[in-house]
């Protein structure tokens, strides 16, 4: 039994009885019928298991494909926000240490940093590590904004405007390996 996996589900679907802010760990553990010990040898707070929801069914399988095109890895992680709307929606409200949005800047930072290395095939310097954070944060909060409004404009709107806003940014330190195009 993956306990992981008993937890997010009986979280997910206490979704159905009460906002995300409004559910504890005493409603997970009377849902699973599992130990507050138990709950604790897997996750930090309710925090942690809303983390393990994001990586585990929202950015799942891409998260170390590096040669994925970037239209192709943001139409994933925004059609899987999509997809799991209510929770995105609620999680990125609640506050906090190890929040969601803050889980989300660190995974994006870490993924982007990687990606850009990978695209130019060597470490980068200290003017592109600079400018692939700044962008990073700015899609960040751009795909925060998104949802957090209800995640209105379509997908593909979203997804050629931060494209074009990367390219302007990046494409001089980029040179020819630009992947936003």
């Amino acid at each position: 039994m993956n306990i992981k996996k008993v937890f997010s589900n009986s979280l997910l679907s206490l979704l159905d009885q009460k906002p995300l802010s409004k559910i504890t760990i005493g409603d997970l553990l009377k849902d699973t019928e599992l130990s507050r010990q138990t709950f604790y040898n897997h996750f930090m707070d309710k925090n942690d298991l809303v983390s393990y929801i994001y990586d585990s069914m929202i950015v799942g399988e891409f998260n170390e494909n590096m040669d994925i095109d970037f239209k192709e890895s943001m139409s994933i992680t925004l059609n899987s926000l999509k997809a799991h709307q209510k929770f995105i929606e609620q999680a990125c409200k609640l506050e906090g240490q190890n929040s969601l949005k803050e889980h989300m800047l660190h995974h994006c930072i870490e993924f982007d940093l990687k990606w850009h290395e990978h695209c130019l095939g060597k470490p980068l310097n200290d003017e592109l590590r600079f400018a692939t954070i700044y962008h990073t944060n700015a899609s960040h909060s751009m795909v925060l904004y998104w949802v957090l409004t209800g995640m209105k404009e379509p997908i593909e709107d979203l997804i050629q405007h931060i494209n074009k806003m990367r390219y302007l940014g990046l494409k001089d330190l980029l040179g020819v390996k630009c992947p936003y195009r």
